[in-house]
């Protein structure tokens, strides 16, 4: 049987894995590289046999896991990868708000332990990575891994208080502390005893190649990393490999604070129940992350429906006796795309003669002419990210639309679109539209957000918008008087606590900019693209619709997603926090792309109102800017379908 063994994606622990990664050691496993919390996750599902695991999370789950003799990652001095970097002195830190990353469990752990018992400090603690850039809002940062590595180089220069968890922990224990220990799931170790001990002699015998073979490791994490070279060789310097001795007391020290520790916080973290945070929810304050996620996995599924659909008749009280719609056309004027993104189905690449397109102004003038003759308000040009077009292009189409169909509202242009603009003009994103909307440009679509956590982009659309670039974008619009959109494509491998990341995201730049007009979420369809992942429910879809409509206190309307939903699931979505049925898409293909048999073909105009009547509510056209254009009461919506 080939086991299944898991690889921490930091730089940490390559003295122990280059070896099998480079092939110069022989092991019979299939390797899954990722951060510490998803192979946590992925023991914890029985996805992965043998792994690294976390400290605290073994300790939370030591009847599921065996230790594999003399394996762990530990230090006995500053390590330079669990930093706390503050604005001001640490010991100052008493009733600060500090960030601490969703990438571990057991590093913020550690760091509570020591704010709290070492120095009588209690804070307010927020899921929230410091993704390049300082978080606003918050005093200290927590950071792990290379990326805190990368911190510690800006922190000098940036004059701000740096502390060292693991060398903190030392003077005050006099103990290394572990960061993380090799483990086999029990059954998998009963059932392949002999399996797992060659698995584990390899991992032992890569470990001394490394070892024995530092230039090759140093060499490997430069290659993964920005890091300088000084950095990389002090960083292995400090850091151990063996879990001898004094290693394990350590680590059993650490392991009886940390449950304590635990043990105290849920005591005091009782009163926050499910009622109790959607109380608060409907009481107008704000839900964290932390407490998101405690929703999305504790709550009934009609208790979120019942507190957001609550939460949305009090912000859009009309949807009590009215759903809207909008009568818009996807047009994509191109399908040429150099981004690679691996859950696309849609782009050809630059210079494909049989599949590939740019569309001719008489082939979108046909298109508009159609919407138009049908009574629709919005077009949104969408397209891949074509090398041959810049400015001049963008600004041609919208000025030639703008002119020929001022009736129309040009809904268009991605954040990662504008960004494409702004590459190839070599421009800034506030200099792009504002020239885009000088020519007619009305408002931008949330496309390309997916998921807003690094992590997450950099493993499907590594070529793609960052964060900060993609709110980059979405700030200068907004700045210029560009009203947009928001949006959420979940099911793509991201954590929960990574959902719960990309509201707050949004949520934070809308207090700051107050220009998001709406939020659409939907969920991802795999098939036809390069990943292969589980279709997501229609329970999993309406309990997300719920938490968009709880978490984003300060965006109005929500919309209902009909393409990958259907539409009977868009119906029950106008009672768990929708007010808008979304536009009937005259025309979708980036999705459609994937020629899956389980997506929905299409909502006609006539089919929006006949399906909005259903629900009890009055069919309500309207346009980009949510201003009604037409109301179908029962008669004649009746009259229309004859």
């Amino acid at each position: 049987m080939r086991l299944k063994l898991g690889s921490i994606s930091f730089t940490n622990s390559l003295p122990v894995d280059l070896g099998i990664i480079s092939g110069r050691v022989a092991v019979n496993a299939d390797i899954v590289s990722d951060v510490p919390v998803k192979l946590n996750n992925a023991m914890l599902r029985g996805d992965l046999d043998i792994s690294p695991v976390s400290s605290l999370f073994f300790a939370q789950n030591k009847d599921k896991f065996a230790v594999l003799p003399e394996l762990c990652i530990s230090s006995g001095s500053a390590v330079d990868s669990v930093l706390l970097i503050s604005r001001k002195p640490v010991y100052d830190l008493n009733d600060s708000r500090i960030a601490v990353t969703g990438k571990g469990r057991t590093t913020p752990a550690l760091l509570k332990i020591l704010l709290s018992e070492k120095l009588n400090i209690q804070a307010q603690f927020e899921t929230h990575d410091a993704q390049g850039e300082w978080p606003e809002g918050f005093d200290a940062i927590l950071v792990i891994g290379d990326e805190a590595l990368a911190w510690k180089e800006r922190a000098f220069a940036g004059s701000l208080h740096v502390w060292d968890l693991a060398e903190e922990w030392r003077l005050w224990t006099g103990l290394p502390f572990v960061f993380a220990l090799w483990v086999v799931r029990r059954e998998v170790l009963e059932r392949n005893k002999e399996e797992v001990l060659k698995v584990h002699g390899a991992l032992l015998q890569s470990r001394e190649w490394g070892l024995s073979h530092m230039e090759d490791v140093r060499r490997a994490a430069l290659a993964r990393t920005s890091l300088s070279e000084a950095t990389v060789a002090s960083y292995f310097r400090r850091l151990s490999y063996s879990f001898a001795e004094e290693q394990k007391k350590g680590f059993d020290l650490f392991c009886e604070k940390a449950l304590k520790f635990e043990k105290v916080e849920k005591a005091l973290n009782q009163k926050n129940s499910v009622e109790d945070l959607l109380k608060k929810a409907l009481n107008g304050e704000r839900v964290s992350i932390e407490e998101g996620v405690k929703l999305y996995e504790e709550a009934d599924l009609f208790d979120l429906g019942y507190a957001a659909n609550e939460l949305n008749l009090r912000k859009n009280p009309e949807s009590r006796y009215r759903a809207t719609f909008v009568v818009d056309r996807n047009i994509n004027y191109t399908n040429y795309c150099y981004t690679l993104c691996k859950f696309c189905a849609f782009y050809r690449l630059p210079g494909d003669k049989n599949e590939g397109y740019l569309r001719t102004h008489e082939e979108i003038f046909h298109k508009i002419d159609e919407l138009i003759a049908i009574g629709g308000t919005q077009v949104l040009l969408q397209g891949g990210h074509n090398p041959a077009l810049g400015i001049e292009y963008y600004e041609d189409i919208v000025r030639v639309l703008h002119e020929r169909y001022p009736q129309v509202h040009i809904h268009s242009f991605s954040a990662s679109e504008v960004w494409h603009i702004c590459k190839v003009s070599k421009m800034t994103p506030k200099e792009v539209l504002m020239r885009l909307k000088a020519v007619g440009l009305n408002s931008l679509p949330g496309g390309g957000a997916e998921i807003l956590v690094d992590r997450v982009r950099q493993m499907v659309s590594p070529l793609k918008t960052k964060v900060s670039e993609y709110f980059e974008v979405h700030r200068a619009a907004h700045e210029v008087g560009l009203i947009s959109t928001s949006t959420m494509v979940y099911g793509l491998g991201e954590t929960i606590e990574e959902r719960m990341m990309h509201f707050d995201a949004y949520r934070r730049v809308q207090d700051e900019t107050h220009g998001f007009r709406a939020f659409i979420p939907w969920s991802f369809e795999s098939e036809s693209t390069e990943m292969a992942m589980p279709r997501q429910t229609g329970s999993e879809y309406l309990r997300m619709l719920a938490l968009s409509r709880i978490m984003l206190d300060n965006i109005q309307h929500l919309q209902a997603g009909w393409v990958t939903e259907g539409p009977k699931l868009s119906q029950i979505a106008l009672g768990y926090g929708a007010d808008d049925f979304g536009g009937i898409l005259m025309e979708e293909n980036v999705v459609s792309a994937t020629k899956s048999d389980k997506l929905y073909s299409g909502v006609t105009k006539e089919e929006a109102i006949r399906l909005i009547r259903e629900t009890g509510k009055l069919p309500s056209q309207r346009n980009t800017n949510y201003e009604i254009v037409k109301t179908y009461p029962a008669q004649v919506a009746a009259a229309t379908q004859a």
